[in-house]
């Protein structure tokens, strides 16, 4: 296994500086992400040099095709900087480094002629209420920066909801982290922890309540990330109106269907399977409503896919693919061994 984990590896550097894209779902960003998170993990130097190599390619691209990239890669970027600064896998401060990328965010969103209107369909419309989250976080208060990132969070937020429909509540035929909602509710959690903008928020929560109420998702897989999803509003907000769906969900999902019947074969990546079902059950292990599992059910069903042959073709991004799986595979390894 380890030697074809090797294997594995090579391709996705490989990828890494081949591909044009730069964000984490299928991207640059993703792969010098998981490499410097698995340098981390494994001391590994090899590793480290490899995820210093994508993190010069980004930004290098960046500075070259700033103001034409696209908002969502633009923010993925962001993001995934955000993070590596936070967990020292690099030195710097975050303000200088992403301060003409905030530039760009500003005059895309606002502009004269074409301004950012931005909707639930707006492709990566979570990542960037997610970045001014990240954003408003390490502004100084009462700062001219903080009163602007204020100002973009509102509008992006009051542009989204102003777009929400009943299909915005439906839930995917099949597990898919593209299911809205909970990744909706866990940005919502993130804003209303800064206190700024509570008020309207709130507003928003009661008037959405029944629609979520209403809706208990078919998939035990689903009925995981809306949990996930609600928890987390929950814990930020207090709201006590949660509590009587959060125990139904809770207590109807099991962890042995989603494995057994509703993942196929295959289905085993962050995005699609397994290694994003675990992620939502740690995610939920530090709460109230954590959900048993078998870590080593799901290691065995992520060793025993298909696309670990020789002749499956797979994606090698993060967040659809082979980098993303492997993190999750080896995160479960080392919670196995040490249980």
């Amino acid at each position: 296994m380890n030697d074809m984990k090797e294997q594995w590896n090579e391709k996705i550097n490989a990828f890494a500086h081949e591909t044009a894209e730069l964000n984490i779902e299928n991207g640059k960003m993703g792969v010098c992400l998981y490499f410097f998170m698995l340098a981390g993990s494994l001391k590994n130097e090899q590793y480290q040099q490899w995820a210093e190599k994508i993190l010069d390619d980004i930004y290098e691209q960046l500075k070259k095709d700033l103001y034409v990239k696209s908002i969502p890669n633009l923010v993925q970027v962001g993001i995934g900087i955000d993070f590596l600064l936070n967990q020292k896998y690099v030195e710097g401060n975050i303000n200088q480094v992403l301060e003409e990328m905030d530039v760009a965010l500003f005059q895309k969103m606002t502009s004269s002629t074409n301004p950012q209107i931005l909707t639930y369909r707006t492709p990566g419309f979570l990542y960037i209420l997610y970045y001014l989250y990240l954003r408003l976080r390490k502004q100084k208060p009462n700062s001219n920066n903080r009163f602007i990132m204020e100002e973009l969070t509102i509008k992006a937020f009051n542009d989204v909801y102003a777009s929400l429909n009943s299909t915005f509540y439906d839930e995917p035929t099949l597990f898919d982290l593209n299911y809205r909602l909970p990744p909706f509710l866990y940005v919502l959690s993130k804003i209303y922890s800064l206190r700024f903008y509570n008020y309207r928020i709130n507003e928003v929560v009661k008037e959405i309540a029944g629609l979520i109420q209403s809706r208990v998702p078919v998939l035990h897989a689903n009925r995981l990330y809306l949990l996930w999803g609600l928890v987390n509003l929950k814990q930020a907000s207090d709201f006590t109106f949660w509590d009587e769906q959060l125990d139904l969900i809770s207590q109807n999902i099991s962890v042995q269907k989603i494995i057994e019947k509703e993942l196929r074969n295959k289905q085993i990546s962050i995005k699609y399977g397994v290694a994003g079902i675990y992620l939502l059950l740690e995610n939920l292990e530090k709460t109230i409503y954590k959900i048993s599992y078998n870590s080593e059910i799901l290691l065995k069903r992520i060793h025993n896919s298909d696309v670990w042959k020789n002749d499956s073709r797979q994606p090698l991004s993060f967040v659809y693919g082979m980098s993303g799986l492997l993190w999750v595979e080896h995160l479960i390894n080392q919670k196995v061994n040490i249980l």
